[in-house]
């Protein structure tokens, strides 16, 4: 059976939008994400909304105090090299950095990313690590969602027919430790497993992705490296990973020991730069 076309829409303003959403189409951001899918019919939804012209959808980055703002439109090259960002929040250049294949800095958004909530993807677990909170308009009204409770299961988000408007991280990270990591077998490749680390508000946040069906927040894992007495061992850091809920997802990129191993190891390193930063 042939899939049915897909109606593709270009609307110009936020209500019109919203007007064109609902649980058969998808948003069309960057679409780095979105076009391979389609290609591959992995999705076939009825209709395509193309938000890029919209006016009111920011593509600036704003940087203050009192907070780091990212606006839906924005590149990951164009967040990953705003002034301020290396300084401020090092994770999410570093994220950005990550992304061996130009077209994808240059086309792909940071929201888009977080959106689409791959749990190997590089800008959900960075915003996770960072606490961010996700501003979201519907036809209800505007909500701001804490990252926490944003991530609904494998490529799913909390959001109802519903754009970001807007995804806020606090501007205290500029007083904490910040970083990324991720394990690929080759450059240009989707990775097996990644890391975000960030302090926020004095809490040490450790985010994870690849290992389960979203990314997750391993406490556990931040409270081992925390502890500044003595150096952390991939071991200690194990212990700490088993204690987290499991939904492994079975993706062909090894078995859920051979990620917590991974998982493990790079750990290890971010915790001897946390010490290194904290002396």
């Amino acid at each position: 059976m042939r899939p049915k076309p897909i109606t593709y829409h270009s609307p110009k303003t936020v209500e019109r939008a919203l007007e064109l959403l609902s649980a058969h189409s998808m948003v069309l951001n960057g679409g780095q994400a979105i076009i391979p899918t389609l290609r591959m019919r992995v999705v076939n939804p009825l209709a395509l909304v193309d938000i890029k012209g919209i006016p009111e959808l920011s593509s600036t980055v704003e940087v203050a105090d009192t907070g780091i703002r990212v606006g839906p439109r924005v590149t990951i090259d164009r967040l990953m090299n705003w002034p301020g960002i290396a300084e401020v929040a090092p994770v999410l250049r570093e994220a950005g950095a990550a992304l061996a294949d130009a077209q994808i800095r240059a086309q792909g958004t940071a929201v888009g990313s977080l959106c689409w909530a791959d749990p190997r993807a590089n800008y959900p677990v960075a915003f996770l690590a960072l606490k961010a909170v996700v501003s979201a308009v519907g036809s209800k009204g505007r909500r701001d969602i804490e990252i926490d409770d944003f991530f609904a299961g494998y490529r799913a988000n909390v959001l109802q027919d519903e754009l970001v408007m807007s995804v806020t991280c606090p501007g205290t990270t500029r007083l904490g430790f910040s970083t990324y990591r991720e394990f690929s077998r080759q450059i240009n490749d989707v990775c097996i497993v990644n890391i975000a680390v960030s302090e926020v508000d004095g809490e040490l946040r450790v985010a994870v992705g690849g290992l389960d069906k979203r990314p997750q927040l391993v406490p556990s894992a931040a409270g081992v490296m925390a502890n500044l007495e003595e150096p952390a061992t991939s071991e200690a850091f194990m212990a700490a990973l088993s204690t987290r809920p499991v939904a492994p997802i079975e993706d062909g990129q090894g078995s859920p020991e051979f990620k917590l191993a991974l998982i493990a190891e790079l750990l290890v390193e971010i915790a001897a730069e946390y010490r290194e930063a904290k002396a």
